[in-house]
């Protein structure tokens, strides 16, 4: 397919939808539109006008964040989403990184991206009986509030994860604060989750802590929240957020491979986010 490429707009986010449903993904035209609005996009055109591939780029500072590589099943084959991802990576001009879906890590591998670790989705029911303290025995108590200090959230992303992601983080407060947890001990941040509604099931994620009690605290407190299915994205070298969801009826969805393209930082370090905000948004 030669066809015709044109930059995507958070204008084009109710249009997407189909290449969504089609793909089975879990996102929904305010996904669109934050990615679109944050980032840059870029749509392959069908010869009916229609939008039959997509390719999005988020500055993270340092790195950009590939995300939405979708192409509609009957154009697939044929270079689209090979091309529309250069085409974002030759725009970010510098170092990449992405989650890859297992068809989607060829491509990438051709393109010069290397592996840098699993992740693993996990579906999970509610979990009853929210509890605000998350470590019983820690001095001072560490307690889950609502995050409602912006500011501190991002200063604590920041200084966790060495990411620029105000604009994510700030999108995600504003949509879903019902998700929207703090942890502190004293007046200090030691973690945050957020979430925000899907497709299919409710996100959670990012859950960044301090330390794995906390985090198992804050994603705790999050999915109490939500009376529907959850999805949560947890780096597969995080084994004790995987034996929690286990433990409590949590089954594997799917799996992703994180990848990289040049020196891209933190975004290579697993150990630094418990649940990652999902394939979309990093």
């Amino acid at each position: 397919m030669g066809g015709t490429d044109r930059p995507l707009g958070p204008a084009d986010a109710d249009g997407l939808t189909p290449l969504v449903e089609e793909a089975g993904w879990n996102q929904t035209p305010a996904d669109w539109r934050l990615i679109l609005g944050a980032g840059r996009g870029v749509g392959a055109v069908g010869p009916d006008g229609r939008v039959v591939g997509t390719a999005a780029g988020l500055p993270l500072g340092g790195a950009t964040w590939v995300c939405m590589v979708l192409v509609s099943a009957a154009h697939r084959g044929r270079g689209v989403a090979t091309r529309l991802t250069r085409a974002v990576l030759d725009a970010a001009g510098g170092p990449a990184a992405l989650d890859a879906t297992e068809f989607g890590r060829p491509v990438y591998h051709r393109l010069g991206f290397r592996d840098l670790y699993p992740l693993t989705r996990w579906r999970l029911d509610p979990v009853a009986q929210p509890s605000s303290v998350v470590r019983q025995g820690a001095q001072p108590r560490t307690v889950v509030r609502r995050a409602g200090d912006l500011p501190a959230v991002v200063a604590f992303d920041q200084a966790r994860t060495g990411l620029d992601r105000t604009p994510i983080l700030a999108d995600l407060v504003a949509r879903a604060p019902e998700l929207a947890f703090a942890a502190e001990a004293g007046r200090r941040v030691t973690g945050f989750v957020l979430g925000r509604p899907g497709r299919v099931a409710t996100q959670v994620g990012p859950v960044v802590a301090d330390d794995p009690d906390t985090a198992l605290g804050l994603l705790r407190r999050a999915v109490t929240a939500v009376r529907g299915p959850v999805f949560v994205d947890v780096p597969d070298a995080h084994t004790g957020m995987a034996g929690w969801l286990a433990a409590h009826g949590g089954t594997r969805q799917r799996n992703f491979v994180r990848m990289a393209l040049g020196d891209v930082g933190t975004l290579a370090d697993p150990s630094l986010v418990s649940a990652v905000a999902g394939p979309d948004l990093g």
